[in-house]
């Protein structure tokens, strides 16, 4: 059940432990698909990016464990500092749109900001083209437009130790935040990209803050705005 809580960008979605996924078939070829990672391992201090050779790499000794997922193998991030680094790439200078699922579980619930996924922008904290963030249990979709940042909110959205299936979405002019196939309503913004890196795992400013304390399974990146239909397909293993 989705509840309107007092603003356009705050919704709250209850039983989330009662979601199935549509029974549609399992599809890692809709269109737009510019970097997914299955996270099934990161041998070597490399998740293997399985679309254009984007690989995403452990920074030092912070380099997450192996896990069973929801599709195969997902990877285990400590929350302390735990992280996966993709290097900044053409490819994902997705200017006209993106979007940005995963599948996570959150292992350990505290009151700070816990962040799935990233794309920096600058090198000040909080200036993020996407931050794919949890507080409270509350989902977040933090985005920055090269002035000021904007946020969407899903209260209720996560349960300690459930799978749930994310997802960041931007059609160039609306952002919306899915979970479980479940959409906010749209918001305008616009959305400010530079050549940095994204993070997975935890945000990166100066150092690494707000890491993941649980699992990330099979993170994608498409260049434009998947309609529901094809997010829910992404819900379904």
């Amino acid at each position: 059940m989705l509840v309107l809580a007092g603003c356009d960008d705050v919704w709250s979605i209850d039983h989330v432990s009662d979601y199935t996924p549509p029974q549609d078939a399992f599809d890692p070829g809709i269109a737009g698909l510019v970097a997914w990672y299955p996270l099934d391992s990161a041998d070597g201090g490399v998740s293997v990016e399985s679309s254009h050779g984007l690989h995403a790499r452990c920074v030092g000794s912070r380099c997450p464990s192996t896990v069973e997922g929801v599709i195969g193998g997902a990877l285990q991030f400590d929350g302390v500092d735990d992280v996966l680094i993709v290097d900044p790439d053409p490819l994902l200078m997705t200017t006209q749109g993106f979007t940005v699922a995963t599948w996570v579980r959150l292992d350990v619930n505290n009151s700070g900001e816990l962040c799935v996924a990233n794309k920096q922008h600058g090198s000040a904290q909080y200036q993020n083209t996407f931050q794919m963030c949890v507080q409270n249990l509350e989902a977040e979709f933090y985005s920055w437009n090269g002035s000021m940042g904007h946020e969407q909110k899903v209260p209720n959205a996560l349960q300690v130790g459930v799978w749930v299936h994310l997802a960041l979405r931007w059609d160039g002019t609306m952002k919306t935040l899915v979970v479980n196939g479940i959409s906010s309503p749209p918001s305008a913004v616009t959305i400010a990209f530079d050549a940095s890196p994204i993070s997975i795992g935890a945000d990166v400013d100066a150092t690494v803050v707000a890491p993941w304390p649980g699992a990330i399974d099979d993170l994608r990146i498409y260049d434009r705005a998947l309609d529901l239909g094809e997010i829910a397909t992404l819900a379904s293993p």
